[in-house]
């Protein structure tokens, strides 16, 4: 097998991204919308029981917190197998891993942050997000091959570099979807930003 099939094996819908930003032939923009692009298509392929779930984790968090009078007098083992619990329904497997690790992660984030005052919405919202994140990470980040020299010569340094420089907006774009997944109880209207047009310098020679 050569080398780029290697390279290519396992990515799924971020082959082209990962292709694209190994190549250095597309804009680091267009990169960063086909990483939203691929992230979207994954979403909706694993469908929306994650949302059930997460909304179910939050009002479930929101009860235990509530019950113990704040974060401070948390049962957090508790709280920690009653995320499990929700877990025990009919769905596919490396879907309820990933919520499960999405779950689990902001529990943590919870105990050892300085969150206050949190709603079981907010908390289902914050899940989702986590999700998604995990969901990108599984799907990109863990399937980039661990080498020096990638696909087309790109080294591995400037190509994490290059990840790093198309994070902020993946990440704003993982904020609004998780928002939208969390109001309308599924992922099939999540929507793509909108490309950022320059305006026209009415001065500027167009010729």
């Amino acid at each position: 097998m050569a080398d780029g099939d290697i390279f290519r094996n396992g990515l799924g819908y971020y082959k082209k991204l990962y292709e694209s930003l190994c190549e250095g032939k597309a804009s680091i923009d267009e990169c960063t919308r086909m990483a939203i692009s691929a992230l979207k298509r994954d979403l909706q392929k694993k469908g929306n029981l994650p949302i059930v779930v997460a909304q179910q984790m939050g009002e479930r968090l929101s009860q235990v917190i509530d019950i113990a009078g704040g974060n401070n007098s948390v049962d957090w083992g508790m709280a920690n197998r009653e995320i499990e619990k929700i877990l025990q329904v009919d769905g596919r497997h490396d879907v309820k891993e990933l919520i499960l690790c999405a779950g689990k992660s902001f529990l943590h984030e919870l105990r050892y942050g300085n969150d206050r005052g949190l709603t079981a919405n907010s908390m289902s919202e914050a899940i989702l997000g986590q999700y998604m994140t995990t969901v990108l990470e599984s799907g990109f980040h863990g399937r980039i091959p661990l080498t020096d020299e990638h696909l087309a010569g790109m080294n591995d340094r400037t190509l994490k570099q290059l990840i790093q420089e198309i994070q902020p907006a993946v990440v704003s774009g993982i904020g609004n979807w998780a928002n939208k997944a969390n109001i309308d109880g599924s992922v099939t209207k999540l929507r793509l930003p909108r490309r950022q047009v320059n305006p026209v310098d009415m001065d500027e020679d167009l010729c």
